[in-house]
């Protein structure tokens, strides 16, 4: 679990679209080192920023865990956006699926990580659902 991390990093600093040192492999473990060490340095900094924005341990988890559902979601969009492009292509070859049900599941499935962001609770209504779960 603690490899895959820095595998974009790494894999970036092997294919030279980043600096090569993060390429780099410890000799003795096999693990990609300069790439968990960068992770480890911007994820420090993240939370320390965070806990000094939010003031507290509970919001900034909270911020963080947003800010991972939302890093999560981006490489779908390129993955439909990919498919929507295939689809209106002019050089598009029917395979399996036809070019309206391409459209269709490029359109679909790009709309859906906008239905799972975090959006904004207001204190009042977080306050109100939080006595809710207390009161049984």
């Amino acid at each position: 679990m603690v490899r895959r991390v820095a595998r974009i990093p790494f894999v970036a600093g092997l294919d030279s679209y980043m600096p090569s040192w993060l390429g780099k492999i410890h000799p003795r473990y096999a693990t990609p080192y300069a790439a968990l060490i960068v992770h480890a340095s911007v994820s420090l900094i993240l939370v320390i920023a965070n806990f000094l924005a939010t003031g507290g341990v509970q919001e900034s988890f909270q911020r963080l865990l947003s800010l991972a559902v939302v890093l999560q979601l981006i490489p779908f969009l390129y993955i439909f956006g990919a498919l929507l492009k295939i689809a209106v292509d002019a050089k598009f070859v029917r395979g399996h699926y036809g070019k309206g049900t391409l459209i269709f599941a490029a359109s679909a499935g790009s709309s859906q990580p906008f239905s799972a962001l975090p959006w904004p609770i207001s204190r009042r209504s977080r306050s109100l659902r939080c006595s809710r779960m207390k009161s049984g």
